[in-house]
């Protein structure tokens, strides 16, 4: 990806191929300036979860991703799905399309939406802890 002024902030945990393809591609999603704007706003880093993988001879790629706050451990229950099949087999394919799929998850997700989930958790926990 381009370079940007706004840096969006990934978390990932699941595998290193997420971790590697975001970092070797950088993010690819649509509007990004007024989403990475949105997400420092909010204090919130993507959650990244994904894999590539070959089942039944076809490479396949998913990603999910949600909103996490980037200095406490609340996320948001809300999130962006994406899955691609490609009729070619081969880990190196999967692997390859990893960032796209990443990318579509984002665009997946209600931004707005996510943002307001993640705000409604962080008060139910100050609450919790207030009592």
């Amino acid at each position: 990806g381009q370079a940007h002024a706004c840096r969006v902030r990934s978390i990932t945990y699941t595998n290193s191929d997420v971790g590697r393809a975001i970092a070797k591609n950088g993010w690819g999603f649509k509007d990004y300036a007024a989403v990475c704007k949105k997400l420092n706003q909010a204090n919130a880093a993507i959650e990244v979860n994904g894999m590539a993988t070959v089942l039944d001879g076809k490479a396949v790629t998913w990603a999910t991703v949600t909103l996490r706050d980037k200095d406490l451990s609340i996320s948001t229950g809300s999130a962006g799905n994406a899955l691609l099949v490609n009729s070619s087999p081969g880990m190196e394919v999967a692997r390859a399309n990893l960032s796209e799929v990443i990318d579509d998850a984002v665009d997946n997700l209600d931004i707005d939406q996510a943002i307001a989930s993640l705000n409604s958790n962080r008060k139910k926990i100050k609450a919790a802890y207030q009592k």
